[in-house]
């Protein structure tokens, strides 16, 4: 009895044994199979942020690429000399804000392109020429009122309203020339964005 009892004992031992046994190389498996998988996620982000330029190397990529565009003050320099004053009072010599005003409104329509396939070319083109035209409308008001600040201030006294280069009507109708040529533009996209426009 002792010797069965004995037995049976170590039957159910070495059962048990081989039941953590088995266990632990399911465990060890499964390990092994969750590091290996988070292994290749994480290759596949190094792989795919290596694929990336930095922000060193995408600011000298767009960098070289407005450098190849022609300045503000060449379009200007080029222009017929009684154009020039309209030209500087719209700030065609300093174009970063007509950049700044094109720009987010690219990437918009870059964005909204439809999945694979290059953004509107001609939304683009309408889209910076608005930008340039709106911008240098604001630049004419803003110079309309600052007239006589800008007279009284070193920086700003060359201004063509300010020097007398241009008259307030001359200024006023460069407006209204920028403003419709603008219009002209909104008013050839759908209406969702013609009210977005006016409002």
């Amino acid at each position: 009895m002792k010797r069965s009892a004995e037995q049976l004992k170590a039957k159910a031992t070495g059962t048990m044994n081989s039941e953590t046994l088995s266990f632990k190389k399911i465990t060890q498996n499964k390990g092994s199979s969750n590091q290996s998988s988070s292994s290749n996620k994480e290759s596949f982000q190094v792989r795919f942020m290596n694929i990336l330029p930095t922000p060193t190397e995408f600011n000298g990529y767009f960098d070289r690429a407005f450098s190849r565009l022609p300045s503000g003050v060449d379009l200007m320099n080029k222009a017929p000399p009684k154009y020039r004053p309209f030209l500087q009072l719209s700030r065609v010599d300093k174009p970063i804000g007509s950049w700044l005003l094109f720009l987010p409104g690219a990437w918009g329509i870059c964005i909204a392109s439809p999945t694979f396939s290059l953004p509107s070319l001609p939304l683009l083109v309408a889209f910076g020429a608005g930008a340039v035209l709106m911008r240098g409308a604001g630049c004419c008001i803003n110079d309309m009122y600052d007239m006589d600040i800008d007279r009284k201030v070193v920086r700003t006294r060359n201004r063509p309203l300010a020097s007398g280069a241009l008259t307030l009507q001359q200024a006023t109708a460069w407006v209204c020339i920028q403003a419709g040529i603008s219009s002209l533009i909104l008013f050839n996209l759908n209406i969702g964005t013609i009210v977005l426009g006016i409002s």
